[in-house]
């Protein structure tokens, strides 16, 4: 604390004009100067000096993630829960099942009346717990705002203490106040709860309008009903995230700063050892470096375009639409189209060797991809279209619809279970520095 407090205050003032143009060369050696004394880093002290800066990282995201949201949320956050999780069982409740007409819930059918109804009940209730969460939210609103004016006035008087004000003038920022680490937090913590309220009544009249919707036994306006729900839905639960702060979350954009310069860094060191792949590549004439070229080429031009149509302001109206339209458009999205046609036919090489019927896997398979195929080809649904009443269940449709909802999508779920877990295995591995990379020159 005594050293910081040694600091001028004016050092921590955001600078402006020349001076700006100043900090960003300044702290551009600085970072150039950073990496080259990592690159010389001996092999031996690489391993611990990444283990803790990855092991501190992870563990300042885990606590943030872990630790309980303040107490002024509990309360709205509870409600919330409450009202995304009947907002999920009313959608549930009115999406079609195995034996439904297609693409609705009839009452007169398979206890369609009663799904409705508590459909409906759902409604009701997730209606309810949102107005009680927009009521506390409101209210915790007002104790923020008291507490960010409380600051901005201590903001005010350290202003005035260091003789700032002219300062302030002239970057125009905020209404010439200081945003510091805490002000901002309650800024945004303030700012943060007013979208929560303004979401929350979008949502319940979003809700609301769905539930008229509800009783109509045609399948536009149920799917119209179910999309609405599932949005809401989704909504509630962003606004949870949003009012969810706690004593760390203040310190996540900084971490989050530096990681995104981090990122930019490890992208520009990308670029630099494409460059010096390729430019060797081009200095000793090695087959297909006319490839090499091709690629400074686009590099040059695209980085070229991009400044210009960035910062070229007195530019001719027609000239930045064309950078879009001929580079972009024109030349990268004709390549795209032409790389993914290419592969096309590798994709229809590689099924057809796997539908080869040599075991009763494969045949099974067979049979699936065929009902599948023929069941959204309009071919194959005017086939079996014929089919109602109790032998609606043997349309192609249907089956169809049934194999992608039941088997295809356990299996989905089965497979993005294997993933997730693998995910993590992974990123304890990662954490805990117990994964190789290039960086080392063994297992760390």
């Amino acid at each position: 604390m005594i050293g910081i407090t040694m600091i001028p205050a004016e050092v921590f003032v955001p600078k402006s004009g020349t001076m700006l143009w100043l900090l960003v060369a300044a702290m551009t050696a600085v970072s150039i100067l950073f990496l080259v004394i990592l690159t010389q880093v001996p092999s031996r002290y690489r391993k611990p000096m990444v283990m803790a800066a990855t092991f501190i990282c992870g563990w300042f995201y885990l606590v943030e993630f872990a630790i309980p949201s303040p107490r002024d949320a509990v309360t709205a956050n509870s409600y919330l829960r409450k009202a995304e999780f009947n907002l999920r069982l009313a959608e549930h409740s009115i999406t079609p099942h195995y034996g439904d007409p297609r693409g609705r819930v009839d009452p007169k059918i398979n206890g369609g009346a009663e799904r409705i109804e508590k459909a409906r009940e759902s409604v009701d209730k997730a209606h309810l717990y949102l107005s009680k969460a927009a009521e506390e939210i409101a209210r915790i609103r007002v104790l923020r705002e008291k507490d960010y004016i409380r600051a901005c006035d201590e903001a005010e008087r350290f202003k005035n203490r260091y003789g700032l004000t002219e300062k302030m003038i002239e970057r125009s920022a905020d209404d010439h106040k200081i945003i510091d680490l805490r002000t901002k937090a309650l800024k945004k913590r303030v700012s943060d709860l007013g979208e929560a309220l303004s979401k929350i009544k979008e949502n319940d009249e979003a809700v609301m309008s769905a539930a008229a919707g509800l009783s109509d036994s045609s399948a536009s306006k149920q799917r119209e009903a179910r999309d609405v729900l599932s949005a809401a839905a989704d909504g509630v639960a962003l606004i949870r995230t949003s009012i969810s702060d706690n004593f760390l979350t203040k310190y996540q954009p900084p971490a989050s700063n530096i990681l995104s310069v981090i990122y930019g860094f490890s992208i520009g060191l990308g670029i630099l050892s494409l460059m010096t792949i390729h430019g060797k590549n081009i200095a000793k004439a090695r087959p297909g470096y006319y490839n090499s070229i091709a690629f400074y080429a686009a590099l040059i031009i695209m980085a070229v375009a991009a400044f210009l149509n960035e910062y070229w302001k007195s530019a001719p109206s027609f000239v930045k639409p064309m950078f879009q339209e001929v580079l972009f458009n024109g030349a990268l999205t004709s390549l795209q189209a032409t790389m993914f046609s290419l592969v096309a036919f590798y994709i229809v090489s590689a099924a057809y060797r796997a539908f080869r019927i040599k075991s009763a896997e494969s045949a099974l398979m067979m049979a699936a991809a065929f009902i599948v195929m023929l069941g959204i080809v309009p071919v194959g649904v005017a086939m079996t279209s014929g089919l109602h009443g109790n032998l609606s269940w043997l349309r192609l449709d249907n089956i169809q619809n049934w194999i992608m909802t039941v088997p295809n999508m356990a299996a989905q779920r089965g497979m993005a279970f294997g993933i997730g877990v693998g995910g993590l295995a992974m990123a304890l591995r990662i954490w805990l520095s117990l994964e190789r990379g290039s960086y080392f020159d063994k297992q760390m």
